[in-house]
C-alpha cells in the first residue's frame, strides 16, 4: 500500500478515538439496528460510508447483503480499515478508498449513503458538507440516507443543581467562570438539571437539506421554567432518526454516549421563578455556538468559539465573548 511500517504507526494515535467511539453502545446499536437490522434496504444495492474510520459500518453494509460498499476515508486510518477489512474477509464487497470525498472518483453512483458525520452540538467540526456533496454527486435519484433526519434539542439548565442536595454549590461555577475554564462544557447532565422541557430548534431531512442552509444555523425558542431556581446555561444536544424506528438520542436521561451534551455557560446566574417563560436564540456554526437568552429587562449573551488542537484532535481550545 506504499505507507509501509511507519505510516501505519503514524496512524496509531487516531485509534484511541475511533476505539472510543466503538465503545459508545448507543451509537454503535443505533447504527448496527439501522443497518443489520434492515436487511431490505442493503440486499443487492450500492453503499456509500463516507469518512469510514475503521470501516465498522461499512463492514455491517456488507453483512446486511450489500452488493458493494465503498468505504471513503480521508486519514490514515483508511489503512487500519483495509487490514481490518481483510480480517473480516470482506474485501471481497467491501472496498476501502484513502482520500478526500471532493476528490474521489465512484465507478458507479450508490443506492445507500451511510455516515456517522455528527459532532458536539450535531454541527461542530462536522463532517456533513462532505456527505451532502457525495449525495448531491453520487446518490441514485431515490436512493437512501443514514441517518436520514436530524434533531437540534436545547433547554436553559441549572449545571450545579443535583452536585450537593439540600446546598447551594453556584458558587463553584462563579469561580469557574472567573478562572477562565468557561463555555461550553461538553458533560453529561442528569435530566433534572434542566429547568424546563426541552424546545426543538430545529429539524433537518438529510435527504434535500443543502450546505447552504447550515453554514448558520439560527433558531429561537421560548420556554416556561418548570420550578424556581437558578439558570446558568442553555444546554444543547441531537437525535438521529434512520427509519424504521431507530432513533439514536444523546440529550440528558438517555444512555450516555461520547458526544454527552454541549452546555453554553451564560456567565452568570439568572433567577427564575416557577412559570417565567425563557425566550432564547441559538446561533450555531462549525465551530461556534452563540446563545441570547432573556429574561424580564436583561439580556444574556454569550458566544463561544471551539478550534481543535492541530497537536491533539481530543482537545479544544475555548474562546468566550460576552
Amino acid at each position: 500500500e506504499g505507507q509501509g511500517e511507519d505510516g501505519y504507526f503514524a496512524s496509531y494515535g487516531d485509534v484511541s478515538v475511533h476505539e472510543l467511539m466503538l465503545r459508545d453502545r448507543p451509537r454503535m446499536q443505533a447504527y448496527r439496528d439501522a443497518i443489520v437490522g434492515n436487511r431490505k434496504m442493503f440486499e443487492g444495492k450500492t453503499v456509500l460510508d463516507v469518512g469510514t474510520g475503521t470501516g465498522v459500518l461499512a463492514m455491517w453494509c456488507a453483512q446486511a447483503g450489500a452488493r458493494r460498499v465503498y468505504a471513503v476515508e480521508g486519514s490514515d486510518m483508511a489503512h487500519v480499515a483495509k487490514k481490518l477489512v481483510a480480517a473480516n474477509k470482506l474485501e471481497g464487497v467491501v472496498e476501502v478508498i484513502h482520500g478526500v470525498m471532493e476528490d474521489v472518483s465512484l465507478p458507479e453512483k450508490v443506492d445507500v449513503i451511510v455516515s456517522e458525520w455528527m459532532g458536539f452540538y450535531l454541527f461542530h467540526e462536522a463532517m456533513l458538507p462532505s456527505v451532502l456533496f457525495a449525495r448531491d454527486k453520487w446518490l441514485n435519484k431515490g436512493g437512501a440516507m443514514l441517518p436520514s433526519e436530524v434533531t437540534l434539542w436545547a433547554a436553559p439548565c441549572n449545571t450545579y443543581a443535583c452536585l450537593a442536595e439540600g446546598l447551594d454549590v453556584s458558587l463553584l461555577g462563579e469561580m469557574r467562570e472567573e478562572a477562565g475554564a468557561g463555555a461550553p462544557n461538553v458533560v453529561q447532565l442528569e435530566e433534572r438539571m434542566l429547568m424546563s422541557a426541552p424546545a426543538v430548534l430545529e429539524t433537518w431531512d438529510c435527504g434535500d437539506v443543502t450546505a447552504e442552509e447550515l453554514v448558520s444555523v439560527r433558531a429561537k425558542a421560548s420556554v416556561a421554567a418548570d420550578r424556581a431556581g437558578q439558570v446558568n446555561g442553555v444546554c444543547l444536544w441531537f437525535d438521529c432518526a434512520f427509519g424504521e424506528g431507530v432513533v439514536l438520542k444523546t440529550g440528558p436521561g438517555e444512555d450516555p454516549t461520547h458526544w454527552m451534551q454541549t452546555v453554553v455557560m451564560l456567565g452568570a446566574t439568572v433567577e427564575v421563578e416557577k412559570g417565567d417563560v425563557l425566550p432564547f436564540e441559538v446561533c450555531a456554526k462549525a465551530c461556534r455556538v452563540q446563545v441570547h437568552v432573556h429574561r424580564r429587562t436583561h439580556t444574556h449573551c454569550r458566544q463561544v468559539h471551539m478550534k481543535q488542537d492541530d497537536a491533539n484532535s481530543r482537545r479544544y481550545i475555548v474562546t468566550v465573548t460576552t
